[in-house]
């Protein structure tokens, strides 16, 4: 992403994500939900497996960061050409 972008992006993740993720009656219910789940399975899992999980979960979550970026991106995209 270009310079103002990036800006926009971490200015928006910092300031307008929560109050919007806050409207979302079941974000919460879901937040929790995964977290107690990943709770539950590491608790199953040896060492080696759990190091596993760990990595999966750390590829997961990049996957969603640049798939956030992407749709963030979208949307600046097509503001701009709703203006012009």
């Amino acid at each position: 992403m270009t310079d103002p972008i990036d800006a926009l992006y971490a200015y928006a993740q910092e300031h307008v994500m929560p109050g919007l993720l806050a409207q979302e009656n079941e974000y919460e219910n879901a937040l929790r939900c995964v977290e107690r789940r990943k709770r539950a399975v590491r608790a199953l899992l040896d060492e080696k497996n759990a190091q596993q999980l760990e990595d999966l979960l750390g590829e997961n979550d990049l996957l969603a960061f640049f798939q956030g970026k992407a749709s963030f991106r979208a949307g600046v995209q097509v503001g701009a050409a709703l203006l012009r």
